[in-house]
């Protein structure tokens, strides 16, 4: 008798566990679904089109099942559009930038092509060096105006210039962030028109962390 309630007990602790089980499965199983929606359903708070809200939530169901990589893009304010305070001349100077970084671009991939043992990170790392030196100077340039043109503080013509010098240099910070995450990301970027050389607005928040203007 003692033998029967013993297999009886055994029986029903195996029942009890594979109950645990399949609930721990449950739930794990609508946790993670619950965390999937949030992610796609939730991602902005900006007022969007039913166009642009879809295809945001489809890009992030995509980055979320591997299909698009996620990267890292803080200095470009995402689904803002084009950016309101860029005037015709600020976009023909970066008209004329983007040129001649592409024209950089194409001198880099030429003259390491002649190199034995080539491969696409040789020219990419020497890209972002140049880049580097680039910003430098830029930024050295941004802080000497805003010095001696202190008088001009407050004025429409200071709010200009400064958006002018901080959408420059934001568009070198961003072209040395991307390839710096790989040389096929600048492409998905401007697929999906987040360069601020093509007209988005910059996340003045994120540039004023980095460089205090």
């Amino acid at each position: 008798m003692p033998s029967t309630r013993k297999r009886k007990s055994k029986a029903a602790c195996k029942c009890n566990n594979e109950s645990e089980s399949y609930y721990a499965k449950n739930t794990e199983a609508r946790r993670q679904y619950q965390n999937r929606y949030n992610k796609i359903r939730r991602l902005t708070r900006r007022k969007l089109s039913k166009h642009e809200l879809e295809a945001l939530r489809q890009r992030k169901a995509d980055e979320l099942d591997g299909v698009l990589p996620v990267f890292e893009n803080r200095i470009c304010r995402r689904g803002a559009g084009r950016d309101p305070e860029c005037t015709d001349k600020m976009e023909a100077a970066e008209r004329k930038l983007s040129e001649e970084l592409t024209s950089l671009k194409f001198q880099l991939a030429e003259q390491y092509a002649r190199i034995p043992c080539f491969t696409k990170e040789n020219w990419v790392d020497a890209y972002v060096k140049e880049l580097q030196v680039l910003r430098k100077g830029e930024l050295s340039r941004a802080w000497r105006w805003m010095r001696f043109n202190d008088e001009l503080k407050g004025t429409h013509e200071w709010k200009l210039e400064v958006h002018s010098r901080r959408r420059t240099v934001a568009i070198y910070h961003q072209e040395i962030h991307l390839y710096e995450q790989g040389a096929h990301i600048p492409l998905l970027a401007s697929r999906f028109k987040e360069l601020v050389s093509g007209g988005c607005c910059v996340n003045k928040t994120e540039f004023r962390r980095v460089y205090r203007f």
